[in-house]
């Protein structure tokens, strides 16, 4: 979780700055997460919680190519576009919903 807003901060920073740097954890969340929830698995001896990691992996995965969307539309200078995107509250109700799992 802690991840994933590390990249959700990451991408508001950039948005609201135009600043790459403010993209390094979304990028490191990117590059890694697969590889954490492998290892949550792995270390989880119980089928319930591996469970909840199973269903946890999409919404992660929706939830990252939302941010990216948001960037690519950036990078585009769609501005209308972002706007509408973020208030869409798509990506609150996908931590929201990562949350609940």
């Amino acid at each position: 979780m802690l991840a994933l807003k590390d990249a959700e901060t990451g991408q508001r920073g950039y948005l609201l700055t135009d600043d790459k740097g403010f993209m390094e954890p979304y990028l490191a969340v990117r590059a890694g997460i697969g590889s954490q929830l492998d290892e949550l698995r792995r270390l989880t001896s119980m089928a319930a919680a591996r469970k909840h990691l199973d269903a946890m992996a999409p919404l992660i995965e929706e939830m990252l190519a939302n941010i990216g969307h948001a960037i690519e539309l950036h990078r585009k200078q769609d501005g209308a576009a972002v706007k509408a995107l973020v208030a869409s509250s798509e990506g609150k109700r996908l931590m929201d919903a990562i949350r609940t799992r």
